[in-house]
């Protein structure tokens, strides 16, 4: 008997229009990043510039790279903040794509998922919670003149502790690491607190499939339509990511792929075929 279950599909969501796990792609968002080489330091805030000639790990496989681009990181006080790397392009990927309307962002870092979304037709408003003064001027100054910046409002303050806050989506990319114990905690709080359409945090994707691996999904049904509470529902756009990720031709290299990533392609295959 097959194990292939019907998934909703929103008549909102739609397969993305790319492959964020490509190097191409990657490529492409470090031009659109375009951020000027002369804007170096401010403050605590100091921007390195490297490349990859090594390990350097895709969101949900191991991965190396050698002769990369050049791509910048941000450096605050002696700790590295932000860097855009792979990772860091496939794990914002479906927060852009989903966002449109209100958009709120915790944690401003290099500006790139800000910057993005504010690029959106479909985005009228982003509104970024940001602790270090730094870190906003040194943004301020790099972008100063694109046309992102008139819909990015930047707010110097705690995102966990925003109350009263009506969102379409809500980005929260404020964790040294991913999934720490503290995500679950704040995502909570701020959708007690606050009224946000969609809800994600750094490393949502990840803790998605880790959730579905641990659930009877024959017995619980309700496992295949969404994730943490309101807001966070699978949606065919995630399909399609994961569609994107798995086909993607890294993985056809058997030193890469990880026990979770077989267990991820094997469960997304039986039961959320695209």
């Amino acid at each position: 008997m097959s194990t292939t279950l019907e998934t909703p599909k929103p008549p909102t969501e739609v397969n993305i229009p790319d492959n964020p796990f490509l190097d191409a792609y990657w490529h492409q968002e470090l031009e659109f990043l375009n951020l000027p080489p002369d804007n170096q330091t401010q403050g605590k805030v100091t921007i390195n510039w490297t490349s990859l000639d090594g390990r350097c790990d895709d969101y949900l496989n191991v991965n190396f790279r050698v002769n990369s681009p050049e791509f910048p990181q941000l450096i605050h006080g002696n700790k590295l903040w932000m860097s855009i790397t792979p990772m860091e392009v496939q794990s914002a990927y479906l927060a852009i794509h989903r966002a449109h309307g209100t958009v709120v962002n915790g944690g401003l870092g290099l500006g790139y998922y800000a910057l993005r979304a504010a690029a959106k037709p479909e985005v009228d408003h982003v509104i970024v919670y940001e602790l270090e003064p730094d870190v906003i001027a040194w943004f301020q100054r790099a972008y100063a003149g694109r046309p992102e910046l008139d819909k990015i409002e930047i707010v110097q303050g705690d995102a966990t502790a925003v109350k009263g806050c009506e969102a379409d989506l809500v980005f929260m990319d404020i964790y040294a690491d991913m999934c720490p114990d503290a995500v679950l905690t704040h995502m909570r709080k701020f959708m007690r607190n606050n009224k946000p359409g969609r809800y994600h945090f750094w490393g949502w994707e990840r803790a998605l499939v880790h959730y579905l691996l641990s659930r009877d999904l024959k017995r619980n049904r309700e496992s295949l339509f969404k994730y943490g509470g309101p807001g966070c529902y699978i949606g065919r756009d995630f399909l399609s990511w994961f569609h994107a990720w798995s086909t993607t031709n890294t993985l056809s290299w058997s030193p890469l792929v990880d026990d979770f990533s077989k267990k991820a392609v094997n469960l997304m295959s039986n039961y959320f075929p695209i």
